[in-house]
């Protein structure tokens, strides 16, 4: 997970990651949150980016795509 936070936080992607392993992130705001309404899971989870960096058209698309249709999609 360490590793995946690594990446996200050099801005190399979006992760799907439990809340837990993101807790201290989101508090220090190295890592911003995206909640997923709908989503009924055992256990939450959360979509994260580096908070400086902006988003690309393509990003902000993906982005979308998961707040409306991912939630059919992978649930």
């Amino acid at each position: 997970i360490e590793s995946i936070k690594s990446t996200v936080r050099a801005g190399h992607g979006y992760s799907f990651l439990p809340y837990f392993t993101i807790k201290k992130d989101l508090f220090t705001k190295e890592l911003k949150e995206i909640e997923l309404n709908g989503v009924d899971l055992a256990t939450s989870f959360s979509m994260v980016w580096k908070k400086e960096m902006g988003s690309t058209e393509v990003e902000q698309n993906f982005i979308n795509f998961i707040k409306t249709e991912g939630v059919k999609a992978f649930c």
